[in-house]
């Protein structure tokens, strides 16, 4: 599997905004030099360059249009995505583009992404635009072989805050890999809801001390009474960040 992200920190490093400054380029120089705005001439100029033969406009064309958040620059940006920008390395930005455009004409180009497992930031990008659409293939992203697209797959769905992931969110804190049950956690307090108390409940009861006190978090959040009792349980864990939170959650039940 590709791993797309490692090689977008190394293309940023590589051709970053500061990096890329090259006197010699005068095209390059005068791209930058366009204002970022969604003026059409202006937009046009960006979008054009992002199938300009010289590579190295791609990356401020993509970096301009994520600032300028016009949603016309969803189509061209979805198309570079779907195959025609040459450099895979490219990848990871046009999706944190999309996902910063915030158009939910994007959801449709970037959910095949969640199959792949390719490029994390993905997921991220889904609960940025907010669309519903993206809850069920969020869902299914849980099961993804990538340990690490799991939590990102998880930390979309807290922040989507659909009930229909509760559930599948709570099967996660069975989880072998810490990172993903903290994760789950974290999520179900962000949806918040009667549902997720007995879930949390049981988190109270993890192996690891980030992932009780996520738990405490959250109950003291969502205020359900039903935590009282397992919260002044987690008063003699052996973890004072753990002790604090809880006593601080039950203060928050008690009003």
């Amino acid at each position: 599997m590709k791993k797309f992200w490692i090689a977008a920190v190394i293309f940023t490093l590589a051709a970053g905004p500061a990096s890329s400054y090259d006197p010699n380029n005068k095209r390059l120089q005068a791209l930058r030099a366009v204002p970022l705005n969604s003026k059409p001439e202006n937009l046009n100029r960006y979008i054009s360059a992002l199938k300009d033969e010289d590579q190295s406009l791609h990356y401020v064309a993509i970096k301009a249009l994520e600032k300028i958040k016009s949603p016309k620059a969803v189509p061209p940006l979805a198309e570079a995505l779907a195959g025609g920008e040459p450099n895979h390395m490219l990848y990871p930005m046009i999706v944190e583009a999309l996902g910063n455009i915030g158009d939910a004409g994007a959801v449709e180009a970037l959910l095949p992404l969640l199959k792949s497992e390719d490029i994390y930031t993905t997921p991220a990008a889904l609960a940025k635009i907010n669309d519903k659409r993206a809850v069920e293939p969020l869902i299914n992203a849980l099961h993804a072989s990538d340990e690490r697209f799991r939590v990102k797959a998880a930390e979309a769905l807290g922040r989507l805050k659909d009930a229909r992931a509760i559930e599948p969110l709570a099967a996660l804190l069975e989880e072998p890999a810490l990172s993903v049950r903290w994760a789950a956690a974290d999520a179900l307090g962000r949806i918040g809801g009667a549902r997720t108390v007995e879930p949390l409940i049981l988190a109270l009861k993890d192996r690891n001390f980030g992932v009780r006190w996520s738990a405490a978090v959250a109950l003291g959040e969502i205020g359900s009474k039903r935590a009282e009792v397992p919260l002044k349980a987690l008063l003699n864990d052996p973890n004072a960040y753990v002790r604090r939170t809880a006593q601080e959650s039950l203060e928050k039940l008690r009003g």
